[in-house]
């Protein structure tokens, strides 16, 4: 009775515990024997030197060798010390046999301090299916003693990976380790330094646990073959949330477990509550084994197409849902459905970017212009109307059927808007940008860059979005590009004459306007909205 009073009241105190604390349990505080041997033959393997002292005994110059690697001094000829042994020469010692760089005790080493990052993995303390990971900032001060240098640690993140569950933690001054709200790396704050992964950690803590089933050699081989730097935490990361990449690994859908795995959009073309393969894909074991036989890149934007076609019985091959996918999104398809046949809406669209030479552009323009027609009442139904023999002559023709009239309350708006957002004016170089004042300001840059912004008048003065003006200063009333930025202050298109894209100028004005002020003024509406 006693033994189990007292167990429930150990598990009480250790419930109460913050999550931080409990999870710190999980990590051996000390730098063991192999984090050791990692730092000093790989992270700082080049952090080896021997160092040439002259000194003048009984008149006769001798030449003392010390190496920090072995810690030994030796006496060397005259030869070996201005040659072989020459300043900032690599060389061998002749005590170690180690490679070491020569350094002249005579030479200034003010400077002398090698840096590096690590991370390094481990067993679990406590838990034997959980791992862990620690990331370390590493250095070596030369500029003093060089026969009393030691290695400084300094812990920079930490990492508990259980299938089902993660988190990174992070280390405050002030306040210990706490929890991060997402995996990052570990090195923020130190990204200049070499940085390095204790590939072997990663195998030993692995094995004889249920992350030994996972994919994690690919993508430790992925790093190496791309030369990316990949320290495989938000494989972990991603791998206890999802432990359905195993799966997609092993049955030859990488493309969608590395989407998975760099945290990238799956677009929907997924079912994540699922744990079976084919109830995950959405598909069946024959489709499954005829998208791998195919050889194609099965990316989410090609999965997504895929699927449509088998659910319109369109009749597409592999090779053409793989084109098709190239050029359009699922959710393009799907609207174009909603309009008319595929097979046709595509030819048709082909053959109207044939003509322009635009085809980057062309369903968009389309959707805009059977945007309009609805605006107008015209009958969807007449294929006349649907296909347009000149899908750009016929936009152009219902934007000016449907601009709207500068009127009075519309212009009010606008110009309570405009003064709202006064602080999205900018200057750089030779251009400027500044919000639209007027309904009628709109119309007239929608009719003199041949595109259309007059369509937005409405939105801009309701508040949905704004509406900003490009102009370059030597000729400022002439329209130049046109700017749509959301509530959230981000660009959501930037349109020239007759829908053309901006040039090398406008984009590097438009990236430079992204961080001096929409960054900055999108920051500052989140405080006062937390504040608030």
């Amino acid at each position: 009775m006693f033994c189990e009073v007292y167990r429930s009241e150990s598990e009480r105190i250790e419930k109460e515990k913050p999550l931080s604390e409990r999870l710190t349990e999980h990590f051996n505080e000390d730098i063991s024997d192999e984090v050791d041997s990692f730092v000093i033959n790989t992270v700082l393997y080049n952090s080896r030197y021997i160092f040439i002292k002259k000194v003048n005994i009984k008149n006769n110059n001798r030449y003392l060798a010390y190496c920090t690697h072995c810690k030994e001094e030796y006496e060397i000829d005259e030869y070996t010390a201005k040659d072989i042994f020459h300043h900032n020469n690599r060389c061998y010692c002749q005590k170690c046999q180690s490679k070491c760089t020569a350094k002249h005790e005579r030479y200034r080493r003010g400077t002398l301090i090698d840096r590096a990052t690590f991370i390094t993995y481990e067993k679990s303390k406590i838990e034997s299916g959980t791992i862990v990971a620690k990331g370390y900032f590493v250095s070596r001060d030369y500029t003093e003693n060089y026969k009393d240098v030691t290695t400084e640690y300094v812990e920079l993140s930490r990492y508990v990976f259980k299938i089902g569950e993660s988190y990174m933690l992070t280390k405050s001054y002030y306040h210990g380790w706490s929890i991060r709200d997402r995996c990052c790396s570990y090195k923020d704050g130190y990204t200049n330094y070499m940085s390095y992964v204790d590939k072997e950690s990663i195998k030993r803590a692995v094995s004889n646990t249920e992350f030994r089933f996972s994919p994690y050699k690919r993508y430790l081989l992925k790093g190496e073959v791309y030369r990316y730097d990949n320290d495989m935490t938000l494989f972990f990361y991603q791998y206890c949330k999802y432990p359905i990449v195993e799966k997609l690994v092993k049955s030859g859908f990488k493309i969608l477990a590395d989407f998975i795995v760099e945290g990238r959009s799956l677009e929907r073309s997924v079912n994540f509550k699922q744990t079976d393969l084919f109830k995950f894909l959405g598909i069946n074991r024959a489709e499954a084994k005829e998208i791998i036989n195919s050889g194609v890149r099965c990316s989410p934007r090609f999965f997504n197409v895929y699927k449509f076609a088998r659910k319109e019985r369109l009749g597409w091959d592999i090779s053409k849902i793989e084109k098709i996918s190239n050029e359009y999104n699922y959710d393009t398809l799907k609207r174009i459905n909603e309009y008319t046949g595929i097979s046709r809406a595509l030819t048709y669209l082909k053959k109207q970017a044939l003509m322009k030479d635009r085809y980057y552009s062309v369903h968009s323009t389309w959707f805009d212009y059977l945007s309009d027609c609805k605006t107008l009442g015209y009958n969807l139904k007449d294929k006349n109307i649907l296909f347009p023999k000149d899908l750009t002559a016929a936009h152009q023709n219902t934007i000016k059927l449907v601009k709207y009239k500068a009127n009075k309350e519309l212009d009010e708006n606008i110009k309570k808007i405009s003064k709202s957002i006064e602080k999205l004016k900018f200057e750089y170089k030779d251009i400027i940008i500044r919000p639209s004042e007027s309904s009628k300001e709109i119309v007239k840059e929608g009719e003199k860059l041949n595109h259309c912004v007059g369509r937005y008048a409405e939105r801009y003065a309701k508040g949905e979005t704004y509406i900003l003006l490009i102009r370059d200063k030597n000729n400022i009333n002439k329209p130049y590009y046109t700017v749509e930025i959301s509530k959230a202050y981000k660009i959501i298109q930037v349109r020239g004459k007759s829908n053309s894209s901006a040039t090398e100028e406008v984009k590097e004005f438009i990236e430079v306007y992204k961080k001096e002020v929409l960054e900055k003024v999108a920051k500052k509406s989140r405080r006062n909205k937390k504040v608030a």
